[in-house]
């Protein structure tokens, strides 16, 4: 028996992606909006730049916004702009930015990955064994609110977790063109206007590639712990792509249905959401998440 099974993924992006870093780019600083484009300013450039102006220059220039120096010469395809995304902030004087690799490619991180499918798996356990979910039951911080109710259905530590046997690599980049400048609100419920962000986003139908395995060598009897029930055979039949697949595509639909009644209530246009509900109905079956 092969103990790892590789397996590569296709992703698509079906709307606006958006993995923050926690940086939030200023601008002036970080940035300028020029043209109908917004402008990352190269920063190591920047200081180049500024060390063949002279002492006295870098002197009397100092606190100005790399910006205001530099307007002149930023433009799509100058060496002091990283990369320039269509589009410009509204009502927004910073944007938060995107993760992106070494070379200012945007990409999908194993870990974000395998976060989202631990939600599908734990949201389709609950949904199939007919369990309520009470709120005294979650923590308080929101990073690990369901932390307790993961560690009973996928193990109580990370060495006896079954997506231990999950390993996902971070995806192949995309081009620098695929991102874009997204002007989007965030509303709390009930609320009409919401607050006005701005994002750097990776535009729909970008695909990316994953690969991983499976080590199925943590449900051998030999290779694994001694918890009564963990190696029951249904549960690496959880991590089948079929299962997960299923899973998600159920996971998206019922999301969107809440989201739909939501954008129904407030008065919002509803295609957005309809075309999001076609596309996932008209995946194939089995491998399409």
């Amino acid at each position: 028996m092969v103990a790892k099974l590789p397996f590569v993924l296709e992703v698509r992006v079906l709307t606006l992606l958006h993995i923050g870093t926690g940086r939030v780019l200023q601008e002036g600083f970080d940035y300028v909006v020029k043209d109908g484009q917004t402008l990352r300013i190269h920063e190591g450039r920047f200081v180049e730049w500024i060390s063949s102006q002279g002492e006295a220059f870098a002197r009397l220039t100092q606190g100005t916004p790399p910006g205001e120096l530099l307007r002149a010469h930023l433009r799509p395809g100058s060496p002091l702009v990283r990369y320039s995304l269509p589009g410009v902030p509204e009502n927004a004087r910073e944007i938060r930015e995107c993760r992106k690799d070494p070379l200012d490619q945007p990409y999908i991180p194993g870990s974000s990955l395998k976060g989202a499918l631990r939600t599908v798996l734990l949201w389709q356990r609950w949904r199939e064994g007919r369990r309520v979910l009470s709120r005294t039951r979650l923590r308080d911080d929101p990073r690990f609110a369901a932390k307790d109710l993961e560690g009973e259905e996928f193990g109580e530590t990370p060495h006896k977790d079954i997506f231990r046997a999950l390993c996902l690599r971070d995806s192949s980049p995309a081009s620098k063109e695929r991102l874009v400048l997204a002007n989007v609100r965030c509303r709390a419920p009930g609320a009409r206007m919401g607050i006005p962000l701005a994002l750097e986003a990776i535009q729909r139908d970008t695909t990316f590639v994953v690969e991983g395995y499976l080590d199925t060598t943590v449900f051998r009897p030999w290779g694994a712990w001694t918890r009564p029930g963990f190696l029951a055979p249904e549960k690496l039949g959880w991590l089948a792509w079929e299962y997960l697949a299923k899973a998600a595509r159920q996971k998206a639909l019922a999301r969107l249905e809440q989201d739909f009644r939501w954008a129904q209530s407030m008065g919002t246009e509803v295609a957005f959401w309809n075309d999001l509900r076609e596309r996932i109905r008209q995946a194939e079956t089995g491998t399409s998440l």
